[in-house]
C-alpha cells in the first residue's frame, strides 16, 4: 500500500469522525432543550391544575387573620413596587393578613406595578397564592387587565417597555390557569391583533411582539428555534409542546405572527432599496460637485440608522419564528462604479441605464442618424501618404490658404449634414483646418453646435490632433470662466427680463412667503404712575389686600387732572379685572368715594357711556366686555354709588334701544339673530335685582318684568327662528332662571300675544287716557321726559314719592363676602 493511499484513508476517517462528532453535539443540544422544555411544561401543568381546581379556606379562617387598615394598606403599597426579591416577605405577610376588603386594591396594584421580565415568575407565584385564597381576586384582576390592555388601532403606544412586560405577564396568567381560556384568550387575541394591524407600515412594535414570541411562543404558537426544529426533523426526535391551547388556535396565532413577519420583510426590502438609491444619488452628487450638503448627509445617516434598526429587528424576529429572511437579509449595495461602454452606462452595482433602450436620448430616427452615422474620410482621400500631407511645408499650401476665409464662411453657413460632409472632404486635403474656427463659434449661434460637433467627430479618425486640441481649448476656457468673478452673463440678463405681469406674480409669491419686515411701530411709553395704578387695580387687587390698595389710592395726587383721569378710567374698567376681583373693585370704589366726592359720578358716567357705545355697535367681539361692564354696574349699585333710576334706565335701554317691535322691520342695532341683550338684562338683574323686593323699586321691577317678557317673546316669535334654526335653548334657560329667582310666583307668559295683552291691561290700569299708539311709541324710550307735550301723549318720568324699605341679602360669591356698605333698603341715594 502506498503512502498516498494511507493519507486518503486517514482523511476519510477524519471526515467521518467530524460528522459523528457534529451529529452527537446536535443530538445532545436537542436532548438538553427537550429536557428543559419538559421540566417547564410539567411545572406549568401542575400550577395550572392547582389554580383550576383550587380549594379555598373556609370563612372562619379569615377571622383569625389581621384585618387592620394600616397593615393591609402597607401590603398594598408594597405590591405597587413589587420585585422578585420581595416575594418571600410578601408571602409571609400575605399568610397573616385578611385581605377580603382590600382585594380590589390588591388586584389593581399588581396590574399597575412596573415589573421587569425577571419579576414575572415571582409575580405568578404570588397571584397563584391570592387566587387560591380569595374568590374575588381573579375577576378583579381581569377587570384591571381589561382597562390596561384595551386600546384601539388609532391609539399611540406611549410606554412600549411596560406593555411588553404586561403582555407576557397576562399571557402567563392565562397559561397557569388563573384566568380560564374562555375568559382570558379573547383579550390576549385582541391585543395581538391590534398591535399587528396598527403596525403593518412602520413596524415599531417589533420588540413587543418579539418578546411575546420568545417567552410565550411555545405555549401559544408552538414556536421553537429553527436549529432545534431542523435537528428534530433530521433525526426524527419529537419535541413536546404545551397542550393547554388546542393545535388549531396555536396555528391561528402562528399564522398571525408570520403575516406580520411577511410585511416586515417587504418593508425591509423597500427601506433597503431606498437606502441604495439615496447612497447612489449622493455618490453621483459627490462625483459631479465634489461635496455633499449637510442635509443630504443627515438624511443618509437617518435612513442608515432606520435600516439597521429594522434589519436587527427582522433578524431577531426571524430567529424566534424559525423563518429565513432570504433576499431581505442581504446587505445593501452601497458602492458606486461608473463603467462606460458603447451605448451603455452602468452606475453602481445593480443600476444600469441603457442609452439605446432604457433612456433613449434621440427624439427621432433622423437625430439618431445625425449623431451615429458618420462618413469615412478615407474613402474620399487621394492616393498619397497621409503623413506627407500632414507634414507638408507651409509654402506648398499658400494657394489653399488663400481660400481659407471663404471656406470658413461656407462652413459657418452650412446647416445640413451633406454640406458639412463636402466641406470636410475638401478640408482634409490641406490638413490645416484651424481649431480657432471651431472654437470661435459665435455665442448666439447655438444652432451650429451640433454641426460643429459632427464635423469634429468626422475628422477624429484621420486628424485626432485637431479634436484633442479643440477639447483642450474648451476645457481651459471653461475653467477661465468658472474662476472669473466679474462675468457679464447676457443670457441670464435676457432671461431675467420677464414680462411685467410675470414679475408682479413672482414678487407677490415671494412676499407672500417671505413678507418684508415692517418697521416696528414705536410704542408709546406709559408714565410710571399710570403703570402703578394699572398694576395695583388690575393685577394685585384681591380681597386680602383691599385695605392696603385703598391706602395707596388715597395717597394719589387727586389734584393732578392727569392722574385723576387715569385713576377714574381704571376704576371704571370693571371688564379689565378678573371676575373674582370685580366685587372687591366695587367695594374699593365705594370706600374711595367717601374721600373723593367726584370719583363716583365720574365712574358711573363712564360706565353708562361704555354701555351705550357698545349697544350702538352690536358686534360679538364686545360681548364679554358688555357682560363684565353690566355686572360691575350692578355691583356699584349694591354699594350705593348710583340710584335705582339709573339701573332701570339701563334695563329699559336694553329692551328698547333700536327695537322696532315689528318683525317686518329689521333693526341694524338689534337684528333678529342677536339675543345677547336678554343675557345682559339677566346679568344685571342677577347682580342687583335682589334689592328690588319692596317699596317703589319692587313695583318698578314688576312693571319691567312685564316689558322684559314682551321683549323676550318678541325675539322668540321672530320668523327668523324655524324648526331647522331653533331659538337658542341656553337663552331660554337663563331667562327662566332669572325670572324664577327674582319672582318665584311670577305669572310667566307663554307667547308674544299674551305679552301684548298684558301690556294693554297695564296701560288701562296706569294710563287709561293714553292711546295704544302713544303707549307703543313710549316703549321705545320709557324714561324720556314728555311733560312738555301739551297733549300728554307719552309717559312722564316716574317720580318716587314714597320711601323704599328694601332689605335683601346680597347674593354670595365664592371670592367675596357681603359688602360692608351694602344697599340696606332705604334708598337714600335715589
Amino acid at each position: 500500500m502506498t503512502t498516498s493511499d494511507n493519507d486518503g484513508e486517514k482523511s476519510e476517517k477524519t471526515v467521518e469522525e467530524a460528522c459523528e462528532s457534529t451529529e452527537e453535539s446536535e443530538k445532545a443540544a436537542l436532548a438538553e432543550y427537550v429536557s428543559n422544555l419538559e421540566i417547564r411544561l410539567k411545572q406549568k401543568a401542575e400550577l395550572r391544575a392547582q389554580n383550576l381546581n383550587c380549594v379555598r379556606p373556609p370563612e372562619n379562617h379569615f377571622s383569625k387573620l389581621e384585618s387592620g387598615l394600616k397593615k393591609n394598606t402597607t401590603f398594598v403599597k408594597k405590591l405597587k413596587t413589587f420585585s422578585a426579591s420581595q416575594i418571600d416577605t410578601l408571602l409571609k405577610d400575605f399568610s397573616l393578613l385578611n385581605l377580603t376588603k382590600y382585594i380590589s386594591e390588591v388586584a389593581s396594584a399588581i396590574a399597575e406595578a412596573k415589573l421587569k421580565m425577571s419579576d414575572i415568575a415571582a409575580a405568578i407565584k404570588l397571584c397563584s397564592a391570592l387566587h387560591g385564597t380569595y374568590t374575588e381576586f381573579a375577576p378583579n384582576l381581569f377587570e384591571n387587565w381589561q382597562k390596561i390592555l384595551t386600546f384601539k388601532a388609532t391609539d399611540k403606544i406611549t410606554n412600549s417597555s411596560k406593555l411588553r412586560v404586561d403582555i407576557r405577564f397576562y399571557a402567563e396568567l392565562v397559561a397557569v390557569g388563573i384566568f380560564a381560556n374562555k375568559t382570558g384568550l379573547p383579550l390576549l387575541g385582541n391585543v395581538l391583533t391590534v398591535l399587528i394591524n396598527m403596525d403593518k407600515d412602520d413596524h415599531n412594535n417589533i420588540p413587543i411582539l418579539m418578546s411575546f414570541c420568545k417567552h410565550c411562543g411555545e405555549d401559544y404558537a408552538s414556536l421553537m428555534p429553527k436549529k432545534i426544529r431542523d435537528t428534530s426533523e433530521k433525526y426524527n426526535i419529537p419535541v413536546p409542546r404545551n397542550v393547554f391551547l388546542p393545535a388549531e388556535k396555536q396555528s391561528t396565532v402562528r399564522t398571525l405572527l408570520k403575516d406580520y413577519f411577511g410585511s416586515l420583510t417587504k418593508h425591509l426590502l423597500a427601506e433597503r432599496a431606498q437606502l441604495q438609491g439615496l447612497h447612489a444619488a449622493n455618490q453621483r452628487t459627490l462625483h459631479t460637485r465634489g461635496e455633499l450638503s449637510q442635509e443630504r448627509k443627515d438624511l443618509l445617516e437617518q435612513h442608515q440608522a432606520t435600516y439597521d434598526k429594522l434589519l436587527a429587528g427582522a433578524q431577531s424576529f426571524a430567529e424566534v419564528l424559525g423563518e429565513e429572511l432570504g433576499e431581505a437579509g442581504e446587505p445593501p449595495t452601497l458602492t458606486l462604479t461608473v463603467i462606460e461602454t458603447q451605448g451603455t452606462v452602468t452606475i453602481g452595482g445593480n443600476e444600469e441605464f441603457n442609452m439605446q433602450a432604457g433612456t433613449d436620448p434621440w427624439q427621432d430616427e433622423d437625430t439618431r442618424t445625425f449623431y451615429t452615422s458618420l462618413p469615412d474620410l478615407k474613402v474620399f482621400m487621394p492616393h498619397y501618404q497621409l503623413k506627407e500631407t500632414v507634414k507638408s511645408k507651409p509654402e506648398t499650401l499658400t494657394e489653399e490658404m488663400l481660400d481659407e476665409d471663404l471656406k470658413e464662411d461656407e462652413l459657418s453657413d452650412s446647416e445640413e449634414p451633406p454640406v458639412v460632409n463636402e466641406v470636410e472632404t475638401e478640408e482634409v486635403q490641406p490638413a490645416n483646418v484651424s481649431n480657432k474656427v471651431l472654437f470661435g463659434v459665435a455665442r448666439t449661434r447655438l444652432d451650429l453646435l451640433p454641426f460643429y460637433s459632427r464635423f469634429a467627430a468626422i475628422l477624429y479618425p484621420v486628424l485626432p490632433d485637431v479634436c484633442v486640441d479643440l477639447c483642450q481649448m474648451l476645457k481651459q476656457d471653461f475653467k477661465y470662466h468658472v474662476r472669473k468673478k466679474d462675468q457679464i452673463n447676457i443670457e441670464s440678463k435676457t432671461v431675467s427680463a420677464l414680462d411685467s405681469r410675470y414679475v408682479t406674480q413672482i414678487e407677490n409669491a415671494f412676499y407672500y412667503v417671505c413678507p418684508p419686515e415692517a418697521p416696528a411701530q414705536p410704542k408709546e411709553e406709559e408714565p410710571p404712575m399710570h403703570q402703578f395704578i394699572r398694576k395695583i387695580l388690575h393685577e394685585d387687587l384681591q380681597k386680602s389686600n383691599e385695605e392696603k390698595i385703598l391706602r395707596l389710592m388715597r395717597k394719589l395726587n387727586w389734584d393732578d387732572p392727569d392722574i385723576s383721569a387715569i385713576a377714574i378710567q381704571h376704576l371704571a374698567g370693571g371688564w379689565r379685572v378678573r371676575a373674582s376681583a370685580r366685587r372687591a373693585l366695587a367695594r374699593l370704589t365705594a370706600e374711595l368715594a367717601a374721600w373723593q366726592e367726584n370719583v363716583a359720578p365720574a365712574i358711573v358716567d363712564n360706565i353708562l357711556e361704555e354701555i351705550r357705545v357698545t349697544m350702538e355697535d352690536p358686534h360679538p367681539r364686545y360681548n364679554q366686555r358688555r357682560i363684565a361692564t353690566v355686572r360691575y354696574l350692578g355691583e356699584l349699585y349694591n354699594y350705593k354709588l348710583l340710584d335705582s333710576r339709573d339701573v332701570f334706565t339701563v334695563l329699559y335701554s336694553f329692551i328698547t334701544f333700536g327695537v322696532t317691535n315689528d318683525h317686518t322691520v329689521v333693526s341694524p342695532l338689534d337684528p333678529p339673530d342677536n339675543v345677547f341683550r336678554i343675557r345682559l338684562v339677566c346679568a344685571l338683574l342677577e347682580t342687583c335685582g335682589a334689592y328690588f323686593n319692596s317699596g317703589s323699586s319692587k313695583k318698578r321691577l314688576d312693571y319691567f318684568l312685564t316689558f322684559f317678557q314682551h321683549y323676550y317673546w318678541f325675539k322668540n316669535a321672530d320668523p327668523y327662528w324655524t324648526e331647522e334654526n331653533k331659538f337658542p335653548i341656553y337663552v331660554n334657560y337663563i331667562y327662566q332662571e332669572c325670572l324664577t329667582t327674582l319672582r318665584p310666583k311670577l305669572n310667566m307668559y307663554t307667547s308674544w300675544q299674551k305679552c301684548k295683552d298684558a301690556l294693554e291691561d297695564l296701560r288701562q290700569i296706569l294710563y287709561p287716557d293714553l292711546g295704544e299708539e302713544g303707549f307703543d311709541n313710549d316703549l321705545e324710550d320709557p324714561n324720556e321726559d314728555n311733560s312738555a307735550n301739551d297733549g300728554h301723549d307719552g309717559l312722564d318720568t316716574i317720580i318716587e314719592t314714597d320711601d323704599e324699605t328694601d332689605n335683601p341679602q346680597l347674593p354670595d360669591e365664592s371670592s367675596d363676602d357681603e359688602p360692608t356698605t351694602e344697599n340696606t333698603g332705604n334708598d337714600d341715594n335715589e
